[in-house]
């Protein structure tokens, strides 16, 4: 994903993702943005992995920022989907697939 925004001087990027199912954030910088879904869902972390396939809800949020004469502005887009996780997601996330 991409977000793009005009400003003097250049605004610098950062997101925030989180699913639904999921109390914490992941925040990265950055103009694009690559979701590692065994990240996010925190695969490598659960105890029992084959529980991790379903549809959840991924919550992007892209912040546009910079600072004009001592001033901070930030713009902000939020953007939903509905992630379809895959059935083998401990195959996926232990690399056994590519």
């Amino acid at each position: 994903m991409e977000c793009t925004s005009e400003g003097n001087p250049l605004p610098v990027y950062y997101w925030t993702a989180s699913l639904s199912d999921s109390i914490t954030n992941t925040t990265s910088t950055g103009a694009e943005l690559v979701v590692d879904v065994c990240n996010l869902t925190e695969w490598s972390q659960r105890s029992e992995k084959r529980n991790v396939s379903g549809t959840t809800r991924l919550m992007l949020t892209c912040h546009a920022e910079n600072t004009v004469r001592g001033q901070r502005r930030i713009a902000s887009v939020h953007e939903v989907y509905n992630l379809a996780l895959p059935t083998n997601m401990d195959k996926v996330c232990s690399g056994e697939i590519i």
